[in-house]
């Protein structure tokens, strides 16, 4: 008899430092605006609610809340949607360090949200092409291969234990060697030639847009 795996939720992981100071240094800047515009500068009032939205729409919508292992595969949960990859997609999945990160994609560009609480959205790179990326510290990456999809580029809490809970398949064991490691010189991946520059957005700081990215 087939034995189920329970659900497994991890949060993403506490901000590093690097990208703790952009977030205060941001979310601080709407107060400081209203004060402003409290004190005569009405058209500091514009300025401070954009920032406002901004911060909102980046949380409900770019900022993952946890990711939950489960035996089907991993389900990654935003305040307001939830998406799900099938466990047989997942190829494998390793904890990264920097410098790991650095070989396996070369020098990137980051479409999506950053500058406040992380990184989220798409991270267009030079070896890998478009990798999904949901990250929130400058250690501790988590590496998911797919076979049919975009690798997946992800800072969960406790990432061994996450790692550890991806590997198993729903009967309790090690399914198709997950864990193993990637050789990152057999998974190179041709991004269409100038796509970069389709991404070039004009953005306010820590908005949705697109900016160079090295690990």
């Amino acid at each position: 008899m087939s034995k189920q795996i329970s659900a497994k939720s991890f949060r993403l992981a506490r901000m590093s430092p690097l990208m703790l100071m952009p977030t205060l240094l941001f979310l601080g800047a709407p107060p400081a605006l209203l004060v402003g515009a409290f004190f005569g500068s009405h058209q500091l009032l514009a300025a401070a609610l954009l920032l406002l939205v901004i911060d909102a729409w980046v949380w409900l919508r770019f900022r993952p809340s946890r990711f939950t292992v489960q035996g089907s595969g991993l389900e990654v949960i935003w305040p307001l949607k939830c998406r799900h990859i099938p466990r047989e997609s997942i190829v494998s999945a390793r904890v990264i360090d920097r410098q790991e990160l650095k070989r396996e994609i070369g020098w990137g560009m980051r479409v999506g949200a950053g500058g406040i609480w992380g990184g989220f959205g798409w991270l267009w790179t030079k070896r890998r092409g478009v990798v999904q990326m949901y990250i929130s510290r400058t250690d501790g990456f988590v590496w998911i291969e797919r076979a049919d999809g975009r690798p997946w580029l992800l800072t969960p809490e406790e990432p061994e234990e996450f790692v550890r809970a991806l590997s198993f398949s729903e009967d309790g064991g090690n399914e198709k060697g997950k864990t193993d490691r990637i050789t990152p010189s057999n998974h190179r991946v041709q991004a269409a030639p100038g796509c970069a520059l389709l991404f070039i957005l004009a953005q306010v700081p820590g908005a949705p847009g697109a900016e160079l990215w090295d690990a």
